[in-house]
């Protein structure tokens, strides 16, 4: 490989030293190294405001400063080369860019080698210039070469290597090679999903090199899940007038506007017409594109009224920039006049095949769909008729509760004589309920609705709790049998039967007979190996059922049974504890596998059917559901809200998902008068097991909880403090904006964040990491806290001890010898759990799930709790320096906002030891208004 030496760049280091000395620096100066300083930050700070012009004249500066000072060879000269030929790059400076990059190139390659991880890194920034410059097989020699001498000597998550390893990707997608593009950015983003925060700007960056692959290859759904949390991110760190920000924003449209139909398109429209009259005005060309692009999301969404009135505005702007005779005006005046032409005949109608095999229902009354599952055996063909009847006048019919499934192929249905598709998991079932004498009469929810009407499917699903409660039996259906289900049903069908469930239990695991490991295996299996326990909507038509069959292909057992065994088996392995078993360990053992499976016996409880639906929302917010809004929808039925008429409940799947979620937020603020909800409000997180990533929605307002996004906080703050004295002493008086957007609410400014700990961010349980991160944490205390600055760590670490024991603050769960004992053990090689004693290990589990997804605050504070004007809390990650800790009348604990020009963003719920038994408001203090958006 030919590199660059100092030769070839001598031209640019000769120009260099004349401008040091044309510049005249005073290296002796007492206040250069502080101007360095200032410099560097404020030029961080331009780059990341997309201000290239401005931070490259500060960092010309400092590149000269330097020379001066170390001369050409210095590693933080090179660093400002390298640093400064970026800026010109992004400020579309190509050629100035360049020649610094091949110097900085040169000197690294002379002084450190050419197999330096910085000159990698360099070489790797080269890449990205020769693809600029369109010298394509140039950039994919050097770029696989940077991708090769990194994965030799450098570790997989190194910088420099991902950095080579991105640009060699971008130059495979211009080149016209999109599949080892793909191929490398998803390794970058799997690397820094692993290693990285979801809200580092490097992981960031890699979802946005991926989607632009998609871009490339036309795939609009992949692409929009990647750029919608960036968006939501960006929102959130840049502020919406942000260049990054409306980048992202603009992309973003132009997916939605391919995809067709897609929900959220007018809302992101909107934001980009919003953001552009903030920072251009009315009038600015910017302003009228985004107007422009308005008018077909008007169209799409059969908004006539407002495709017309945009059209009009847009014309009369022109028509003050531009002569009668401009082609614009003519196109504009051509494209209204069609509109109004054809605005009064435009009707919404469904497909064709869908008008064939259903006839509409009256959407004014409680009419359904029933069908009857023609007799036949298991080799006909299934064929099925639909009876439209009246929730007022039934016949006799059975309800089949069930999981659609992720299989992508189809299977086939004859329906009133037309073939449909259905899913393979609902031909199982239908195949296995249909009978061989006599047609059945089964509501099933993907055949009795048009799934492709979008206004019967809302009504029909307010229906579903009458639905359900009406039928004379709901059928659970789990899948197929496996290899132990039949021991384990025969068991449980023993169970039903017998007058002594817990007795015929323990007769059984004390004979154990040789099936006894099926019959567990087999249990097991059926209440936790089936998707069908995590599906959201079995809540509702497991409570409204009046009787519940379980089938599991073609064996059956009774709903009641299922969710009684465990605590059948476990008053049986108390027997036999009493009898000293030897076998009782291993049965404990067992036994706690099944704590928490399916078939929960307290959904059936008649007090289910009225909690509240912020409760049953927090409750069920692990479980699944393939459209975000049936969050919502699933549970409103069984809520003590389900025979509210507020708007923001009515079932409207012509909403987009955010307008869903701010609509239920405003109906349970406004018809509990309470904003516990606001300690809801989470950013995105990984899920625990399948290690996906769910980011929050990008258009819902700081203020309305993302119900879909995976929750890091396993305990809730507001459930632990129910009786909080904010919520006891004062109603919450609150007022929404007249476009529900915005909500204003009343409270106390406590204290603002000085300093915010590492993030507490974990997807396993592991012992050794948990132990690992207090230390980490108790550490920062001792730092944080020196006598010289905040009165000495003794009374700060007692503090820190509280905190993390709640139920317990004045009982040290872990002594000072404990923690020099975890300093030692977290230093070993391999799991910790041997050297732990059960107490320890408790304390860890415990405190874990106190504390994920929450980071150590440092607070100023005045208050009678404070140390020398400072205070100690718990604040969510993603809390910053210079956030504020409330108290908002109407909510149980105190909150974060972060300020933003003259309103705030709700953060998330916090932990203040001080403050959460509303200590903030007594004495009556002066209370303000918080805008939030």
């Amino acid at each position: 490989m030919d590199f660059i030496s100092l030769d070839d760049v001598e031209a640019t280091l000769e120009e260099l030293k004349k401008q040091v000395d044309r510049a005249r620096i005073d290296k002796d100066s007492p206040s250069l190294k502080h101007d360095l300083d200032i410099k560097y930050q404020r030029t961080q700070v331009l780059y990341k405001e997309g201000r290239f012009k401005e931070a490259e004249t500060l960092e010309s500066q400092r590149l000269l400063v330097l020379v001066a000072l170390h001369g050409f060879a210095d590693k933080r000269t090179i660093r400002s080369m390298d640093t400064l030929s970026s800026l010109r790059f992004n400020a579309k400076e190509q050629q100035g860019g360049g020649d610094l990059l091949d110097t900085a190139i040169a000197l690294r390659i002379e002084t450190q080698g050419a197999n330096h991880p910085d000159t990698l890194a360099s070489l790797a920034s080269k890449v990205a210039h020769l693809q600029n410059l369109g010298q394509f097989p140039e950039a994919v020699q050097l770029g696989q070469y940077v991708v090769d001498m990194c994965k030799g000597s450098l570790a997989r998550s190194d910088p420099a290597r991902l950095r080579g390893m991105s640009n060699l990707a971008s130059v495979y997608a211009s080149g016209g090679d999109p599949t080892k593009a793909e191929e490398l950015l998803l390794e970058i983003l799997r690397i820094r999903e692993e290693t990285l925060p979801y809200d580092d700007p490097d992981t960031v960056r890699s979802r946005v090199n991926l989607s632009g692959v998609y871009f490339g290859q036309k795939r609009w759904k992949d692409a929009v899940l990647l750029l919608e949390p960036v968006l939501s991110l960006r929102r959130r760190t840049m502020g919406d007038s942000h260049p990054m920000t409306m980048s992202i924003a603009r992309q973003l449209a132009y997916a939605y506007s391919e995809l067709k139909g897609q929900t959220d398109n007018l809302t992101i429209q909107l934001l980009i017409l919003n953001t552009a009259k903030k920072t251009y005005g009315e009038d600015h060309e910017q302003t009228l594109d985004a107007l422009l692009g308005l008018v077909p999301t008007y169209i799409q969404r059969r908004m006539w009224k407002d495709a017309i009135e945009t059209t009009e505005q847009i014309l009369e702007k022109q028509k003050r920039r531009l002569p009668a005779d401009d082609p614009m005006i003519i196109d504009l005046s051509s494209h209204l006049d069609t509109l109004m032409r054809e605005f009064p005949n435009r009707e919404c109608k469904v497909s064709d095949v869908s008008n064939i095999v259903y006839r509409p229902l009256s959407l004014d009354s409680r009419q359904i769909r029933i069908a009857y599952i023609t007799k036949g055996s298991r080799s006909d063909p299934l064929e099925a008729t639909l009876l439209r009847t009246s929730l007022d006048a039934l016949p006799s019919y059975e309800a089949l509760s069930y999981v659609w499934g992720r299989d992508q192929s189809v299977a086939k249905l004859a329906l009133n004589g037309h073939c449909i598709n259905i899913t393979p998991s609902l031909q199982g079932a239908m195949m296995q309920l249909r009978s061989s004498t006599e047609d059945r009469l089964i509501w099933i929810d993907a055949i009795c609705i048009n799934q492709e009407d979008p206004e019967e499917r809302s009504k029909q699903v307010q229906l579903m709790r009458d639905i359900y409660s009406n039928a004379k039996r709901v059928i659970v259906w789990l899948g197929e049998e496996a290899e132990d289900t039949k021991a384990g049903v025969e068991f449980l069908k023993a169970l039903e039967v017998h007058s002594s469930p817990k007795e015929h239990a323990a007769d059984v695991l004390r004979a154990a007979p040789s099936n006894l490991t099926a019959i567990l295996n087999g249990i097991r299996e059926l209440l936790l190996d089936r998707s069908y326990w995590n599906r959201l909507w079995i809540v509702q038509e497991v409570m409204c059922a009046k009787d519940l069959v379980v089938h599991c292909g073609s064996l059956t057992v009774g709903y009641e049974i299922l969710g009684k065994v465990y605590d059948i088996i476990l008053q049986a392995i108390l027997i036999l504890v009493q009898e000293q078993h030897p076998a009782t360990p291993r049965y404990l053992r067992i036994v706690n596998q099944l704590s928490g499976g399916g078939g929960q016996s307290s959904w059936r409880e008649p007090t289910s059917t009225c909690m509240p639906l912020e409760e049953l929302l927090r409750a069920h917010w692990s479980s699944e559901c393939s459209d975000p809004k049936d969050r919502i929808y699933a549970l409103l039925g069984i809520s003590s809200l389900k025979n509210s008429t507020h708007l923001g409940l009515k079932v409207d799947y012509s909403k987009s998902t955010s307008e869903v979620y701010r609509g239920a937020t405003k109906a349970i603020i406004e018809e509990t008068g309470r904003l516990g909800v606001l300690c809801l409000v989470t950013e995105a997180g990984t899920h625990a097991v399948t290690k996906t990533y769910r980011a929050r929605q990008p258009f819902l307002p700081s203020w309305v909880p993302d119900w879909n996004v995976h929750r890091r906080t396993a305990i809730s703050l507001a459930r632990t403090n129910p009786l909080s004295k904010i919520s006891e002493n004062a109603r919450a008086k609150f007022e929404f904006s007249s476009d529900g957007t915005c909500l204003d609410v009343t409270g106390l400014g406590i204290s603002s964040l000085e300093h915010c700990g590492k993030r507490f961010e974990m997807v396993q349980m592991r012992l050794k990491d948990i132990m690992t991160l207090f230390l980490g944490w108790r550490q920062s205390i001792v730092d944080y806290s020196r006598p010289s600055r905040r009165g000495g760590p003794d009374i700060w670490l007692r503090k820190f001890y509280s905190m993390l024991n709640p139920d317990k603050p004045d009982t040290w769960l872990v002594t000072e010898a404990d923690w020099a004992r975890w300093e030692l053990t977290s230093v070993l090689p391999g799991p910790v759990d041997s050297a732990l004693s059960e107490r320890e290990k408790q304390f860890l589990r415990t405190t874990y799930q106190f504390c994920v997804g929450r980071r150590l605050c440092y607070l100023k504070d005045s208050g009678p709790g404070s140390l020398d004007g400072y205070n100690l809390g718990l604040c969510p990650n993603e809390a910053t320096e210079g956030d504020l800790l409330c108290a908002v009348l109407g909510c149980p604990v105190p909150i974060i906002l972060h300020p933003v020009d003259e309103h705030f963003l709700v953060v998330g719920e916090a932990y203040v030891p001080d403050y959460m038994s509303g200590e903030a408001m007594e004495g009556n203090p002066p209370l303000q208004i918080f805008t939030l958006h």
